[in-house]
């Protein structure tokens, strides 16, 4: 990525991942939202799972979503390195490139001098991308402890909202998985009930 910022000549650099499905909008949406005097615009992602679908496809996407929550919140957002647009002189004021081999994710070293330069982060919903990729349970669990890692890590505030997100979210699945299969069960001994009481 360095090697790459040395030859960027443009008043704006983007960032995408190769493996992002985006629409005919998403670049304009993104770098249009710098002119409001934001230092980088980000979005995030919806997992699609490709082939068929897996509970371990459900549980990664499942997650994700905690993800787009925060990034509703300017304390916990970051700028996702998968699609932001940032403004090339925060980079090399900041001499950023000589920064990145240290930091175990490049989404948080440009967050953190952004933040130094005292310029806001929008998040910009309507250049949402798509990543098309089958997961099964131990590669969703391996991701979800990598990203709460780098959360940890570079984000405290933010891994705050994340932990108190996720534990909600651990909490309210199982109970929900159980009500949609007791439910069905309960509503049908009722109605018989009811049925015979009233026969």
């Amino acid at each position: 990525m360095g090697l790459c910022l040395d030859h960027a000549v443009s008043e704006v650099v983007v960032f995408v991942d190769s493996d992002a499905f985006v629409h005919r909008h998403w670049l304009r949406n993104l770098v249009s939202s710098l002119v409001n005097g934001s230092g980088a615009a980000t979005t995030y992602r919806f997992y699609v799972p490709l082939g068929r679908l897996s509970l371990g496809s459900l549980l990664r996407a499942s997650f994700n979503m905690i993800g787009i929550t925060a990034m509703q919140n300017p304390v916990a957002r970051f700028t996702w390195g998968g699609s932001t647009a940032i403004w090339k002189w925060i980079l090399d004021k900041w001499d950023v490139r000589d920064y990145l081999p240290y930091y175990l994710s490049d989404d948080y070293v440009i967050t953190h001098f952004v933040h130094r330069e005292g310029r806001a982060i929008d998040f910009v919903p309507e250049s949402l991308v798509l990543t098309l990729e089958d997961a099964g349970i131990k590669e969703a669990f391996n991701w979800t402890v990598r990203q709460l890692w780098y959360v940890r890590v570079y984000g405290f505030r933010g891994f705050l909202l994340y932990a108190v997100s996720y534990t909600l979210y651990a909490i309210t699945l199982p109970i929900g998985a159980a009500l949609s299969i007791i439910n069905p069960f309960f509503c049908g001994a009722w109605s018989s009930a009811v049925y015979h009481w009233r026969g």
